[in-house]
């Protein structure tokens, strides 16, 4: 699984054992998808576009922005992808008329790799409009306390996670530990929320130690 430096195993007993990861999380900067050359996004419905970099350094959320000049627009983008186990999932982010401008769309689903990106449906016609396609917050002005990261192991609650431990690596130094009250966990995605007190910003590098329980097999 990409972003994980290292990997620690401890017996618990029981049947269990704690497991450890060192992950890091660092900016992606280099964008899925950008069309930032004014297009009628009419003239792209049905097709597939393959992103610029499929791969994240790190599972996690993805975001859209579109910058729209057509008051009565609306766009549909579905991106396809393999979440952090390599199970097929894909989102779909609509964009309803709402008035001309920037528009942006925070992805709630963890991808590690994304194969296409789809343009589902478009009444824009004017040939003007911009869109990016882009890992976590680095789509724009998103919130980072919004960005899904996808856990390296199937655990059964939010009490298997028994720590979490953040140091910033580049810049000023830095070290946090996170309470069980400073992030979410989604069950079925297997993901993690950060607070927005603790979320790394996208400009930041942050080695992430997750400490978590898991059934011995």
């Amino acid at each position: 699984m990409p972003g994980i430096v290292e990997r620690h195993l401890h017996l618990a007993g029981s049947g269990l054992r704690n497991e450890s990861y060192d992950i890091l999380l660092g900016p992606e900067t280099i964008t899925l998808f950008s069309q930032t050359t004014n297009t009628d996004f009419t003239t792209l419905v049905g097709t597939s576009i393959t992103p610029d970099r499929a791969e994240a350094h790190y599972p996690r959320s993805v975001d859209v922005k579109w910058v729209n000049t057509d008051a009565a627009g609306t766009l549909t983008v579905t991106v396809c992808g393999l979440d952090q186990f390599g199970n097929y999932v894909d989102e779909t982010y609509a964009f309803a008329p709402g008035g001309a401008g920037t528009n942006y769309a925070q992805g709630t689903k963890v991808f590690s790799k994304v194969l296409a990106i789809k343009v589902d449906e478009a009444t824009d016609g004017n040939a003007s409009d911009d869109l990016e396609v882009g890992w976590g917050v680095d789509t724009g002005a998103l919130s980072a306390d919004a960005v899904v990261y996808g856990l390296p192991l199937k655990l059964r609650e939010k009490g298997d996670i028994h720590g979490i431990v953040g140091t910033r690596i580049d810049g000023t130094p830095q070290v946090v530990y996170l309470t069980r009250a400073q992030f979410s966990y989604d069950s079925v995605l297997q993901a993690i929320t950060l607070d927005a007190a603790v979320a790394p910003a996208s400009s930041q590098i942050w080695q992430m130690s997750v400490n978590m329980r898991t059934t011995v097999k």
